[in-house]
C-alpha cells in the first residue's frame, strides 16, 4: 500500500504529508524540520537516512536500526553530514540550494532522485537503500546544459562520526604508498588537512568495533582526498581535478558508504576485502593507537610499531 505518491518542487510551499509502507521492511515518509525545511527519511530494516532537499539534498543522518546511533553526527550544524559544492573556493554552492525530488520503491529498494538547474551546470543526485543492506548508494552528476564550455571542478564532502562522537578511540585507514596507512583522531591544535589519493578509507570506532566503509568508483578525474579532523567529526573531502566539461557532457561521481559491525559486513569489494582481512586477522594490539601490523596478502605475518601497513606480493 502506498499512501501517497508525490513529486515535489521547491518553490511550491504547499506540502503534502506522504509515507509509504510497501514490502516492509523498505519504507520512506516525508515531514518538515523545526526550521520548515523538507525532510524525507528512506529506511531499510538495518539503516535509515535523512535527506533535506532544501539545502541541495544534503544527507544529515546515516542511522544503525539496531543502536539508534547517528554515523554522521552532529545534524544541525551548516557544514554537517553529507554534501557537496563547487570547487575548493565555490562560487556556488549546492548545498544551500532546493532541489526537486521524486521517491521510488520496489520490492528490493527505495531510493531518491534530486535534480536543479544551476546556471549551466544540471545537478542530479541519486541515494538508494537495498532490502538487508547497511550500504548507502550514492551517486551525483553534473551536465553541462549550455551551449558553450564550462571549466569547473567539484568535490564531495563526508562529515562522519562513527557512534555518535569522534575522540581518541577513533582511527582511519586508508591505502597509501603500496600499503596502508592508518591514522588516530587528534583535536591538537597542529593538525592539518592530509592530502592523498581518491581511495576508500575506513573510519573505526575501536571501542564499539563499529566502522563506516566509504568506497568510491573510479573516475579519471577524481583526483585528490583530503583527511581533516574537526570538533567532533572525520571529514573526508574527495575533489576532482577543474576540468573542461563540452555541452552535453556529464560528469558523474559514485560512493558506497557501508556500516561495518562485524567480518561478515565487509563487502565482496578490493577494499572490503582488505577491510575484512584485518578485521578477522588484527592482533588485540592493532586497536593501540601507535601499533600497526606487517601483512602479505591475506596472511597476517607479525606486527610492529610503525607508520603503515604493508601488504608483500
Amino acid at each position: 500500500m502506498i499512501c501517497a505518491v508525490v513529486k515535489f518542487v521547491p518553490r511550491a510551499f504547499c506540502f503534502v504529508m506522504a509515507c509509504s509502507v510497501l514490502a516492509q521492511p523498505l519504507k520512506w515518509s516525508e515531514t518538515r524540520t523545526s526550521g520548515g525545511q523538507r525532510n524525507v527519511l528512506l529506511e531499510n530494516d538495518r539503516i535509515r537516512v535523512e535527506v533535506l532537499p532544501d539545502l541541495g539534498g544534503r544527507i544529515v543522518r546515516l542511522v544503525d536500526n539496531a543502536t539508534g546511533r547517528n554515523h554522521l553526527g552532529q545534524p544541525d550544524t551548516d557544514s554537517a553530514g553529507i554534501w557537496d559544492k563547487e570547487g575548493i573556493w565555490p562560487t556556488v554552492n549546492f548545498s544551500a540550494h532546493p532541489l526537486h525530488y521524486d521517491l521510488n520503491q520496489t520490492g528490493q529498494s527505495v531510493s531518491i532522485k534530486l535534480w536543479a538547474d544551476r546556471g549551466n551546470l544540471r545537478l542530479e543526485k541519486f541515494y538508494v537503500l537495498e532490502v538487508g543492506s547497511p550500504a548507502l548508494s550514492i551517486e551525483s552528476s553534473y551536465r553541462n546544459i549550455g551551449s558553450r564550455p564550462l571549466r569547473y571542478s567539484v568535490s564531495q564532502i563526508f562529515r562522519l562520526a562513527v557512534g555518535g562522537s569522534t575522540g581518541p578511540e577513533d582511527y582511519v585507514v586508508y591505502p597509501e604508498s603500496g600499503g596502508l596507512a592508518k591514522k588516530r583522531f587528534t583535536t591538537a591544535s597542529e593538525a592539518r588537512p592530509e592530502n592523498g589519493s581518491p581511495s576508500w578509507c575506513a573510519v573505526t570506532d575501536a571501542q564499539l568495533g563499529e566502522s563506516l566503509l566509504l568506497e568510491p568508483k573510479d573516475n579519471s578525474l577524481l583526483t585528490e582526498r583530503s583527511l581533516q579532523f574537526g570538533d567532533k567529526h572525520i571529514q573526508l573531502e574527495y575533489l576532482t581535478r577543474r576540468h573542461l566539461s563540452q555541452p552535453g557532457e556529464t560528469l558523474t561521481l559514485s560512493w558506497r558508504l557501508r556500516l561495518v559491525k562485524n567480518l561478515s559486513e565487509a563487502p565482496p569489494t578490493p577494499a572490503g576485502r582488505i577491510w575484512g582481512s584485518l578485521l578477522k586477522n588484527a592482533p588485540a594490539s592493532f586497536r593501540e593507537l601507535d601499533e600497526h601490523l606487517l601483512i602479505s596478502g591475506d596472511n597476517l605475518v607479525g606486527y610492529l610499531s610503525c607508520e603503515r601497513l604493508h601488504f608483500g606480493r
